[in-house]
C-alpha cells in the first residue's frame, strides 16, 4: 500500500482488456494534466514529464507523490495504441486528486486503439 507524502497525492487502479477481460500487464498509465479557462478545458500529456507508471501482472498500478490537480488517465502508448478513460457519453473523464489522499479509480476495461 502506498501513502502519499504531505501535500501530494497518489492514484491507484486496475486496467483490464475490454476484449478478453484479462489484466493488461506491462502497459503504461499516464496522467495528463487538465487546464481550464472559463468553461473550456483541455488536457496535456507530456510523455517525458507527466506522472506515469506501468501496470503489474494483475493490471494494477500506483502513481505516488503527484501534484494534487485534475488529470485525464491515458492508457498505453500515446504515439501508437492507447485508450483514454472516458465518461459514459464518450468524453474524457476528469479525475481530481487531493493533497495527502489516495485516489482509487477502481477497475477499468479498455480497448487500445
Amino acid at each position: 500500500m502506498i501513502t502519499p507524502a504531505q501535500g501530494v497525492a497518489a492514484v491507484t487502479g486496475v486496467i483490464l482488456s475490454k476484449e478478453s477481460g484479462q489484466a493488461l500487464s506491462g502497459i503504461s498509465v499516464h496522467l495528463a494534466e487538465v487546464f481550464r479557462q472559463g468553461n473550456e478545458a483541455a488536457y496535456i500529456l507530456n510523455t517525458a514529464t507527466s506522472p506515469s507508471t506501468v501496470t503489474d501482472r494483475a493490471g494494477q498500478f500506483a502513481i505516488s507523490n503527484i501534484p494534487p490537480r485534475e488529470y485525464v488517465i491515458v492508457i498505453g502508448d500515446p504515439s501508437a495504441r492507447y485508450a483514454i478513460i472516458t465518461e459514459p457519453d464518450g468524453r474524457a473523464k476528469v479525475w481530481s486528486t487531493q493533497p495527502g489522499k489516495i485516489l482509487d479509480i477502481g477497475i477499468h476495461s479498455v480497448t487500445l486503439q
